[in-house]
């Protein structure tokens, strides 16, 4: 066996690895530690195709938190009002909007965490709605050049975004 100082500096060390191996319970009373949100996935920006046959769009949202996260979300610094059967639902902490439309649903999104602890508000997240209409059938006039030569053929895009 070592000396008495020794053994005293292995039972040290032996407790703080027990404490930093256990955080979520306190030690006056053996009951889960409290904290905060903490985000551990927050939402992205989107370009969702105008035209596309995907019927829903999903933010992403997800806290660490004790006790358990309640969650809200903003769009345009308005908080939206979730309720069950509309477009708009809240699963797990994430946003999921069925049949976007670009006039109900581009703007800017950002999800609120909180809990009793404490709240946190996520980055801003941008819903953007992409579009490209039909390229023009047109024949185009033939264009004539030398070999070696230059030439500069026009691509007149039709509308789109973006």
């Amino acid at each position: 066996m070592g000396t008495p100082t020794r053994r005293k500096s292995h039972l040290l060390l032996l407790v703080a690895v027990v404490l930093v191996s256990f955080p979520a319970q306190s030690s006056a009373r053996g009951t889960p530690a409290t904290f905060g949100p903490v985000f551990e996935d927050q939402p992205l920006g989107l370009l969702f195709p105008e035209e596309s046959t995907e019927e829903k769009v999903t933010l992403a949202c997800r806290a660490r938190a004790s006790p358990p996260a309640t969650y809200r979300w903003k769009l345009n610094g308005t908080e939206m009002k979730l309720e069950p059967g509309s477009r708009h639902q809240l699963v797990g902490g994430n946003l999921v909007i069925t049949n976007p439309t670009k006039a109900q649903d581009a703007g800017v999104y950002q999800c609120l965490a909180s809990n009793p602890v404490g709240a946190v508000v996520s980055r801003e997240a941008v819903l953007r709605f992409g579009f490209l209409q039909e390229f023009s059938k047109e024949e185009r006039d033939p264009v004539k050049t030398h070999e070696g030569w230059g030439v500069m053929l026009p691509c007149n895009p039709p509308a789109h975004y973006p």
